[in-house]
């Protein structure tokens, strides 16, 4: 378990990991919808750019589908799962 780590111009695989209190400049962040990172927690992110792959980036392309293709309900759906996520009322 990486804590307090820097991470640095490289690619980090997310799915099952845990990652506290670390430093990723630069990095490639990946999750692919396998297992949930266990913690996550207190890290500093610069510069970064996340990446979905495979499970997770076929259910951010089907979320962005509904928003877009569903119309007023479709953008409706997308937001109140943002709202639960941000542990909001829903709408």
């Amino acid at each position: 378990m990486p804590v307090q780590e820097r991470f640095e111009d490289e690619t980090v695989e997310l799915d099952g990991g845990e990652f506290v209190g670390c430093t990723f400049e630069g990095c490639e962040l990946v999750y692919r919808g396998g297992e949930l990172p266990r913690r996550v927690e207190e890290n500093t992110f610069r510069d970064c750019r996340w990446r979905f792959e495979d499970a997770a980036g076929r259910t951010v392309r089907f979320m962005s589908a509904l928003y877009r293709g569903l119309g007023d309900h479709g953008e409706a759906l997308v937001e109140r799962t943002f709202d639960h996520i941000r542990g909001e009322q829903p709408r």
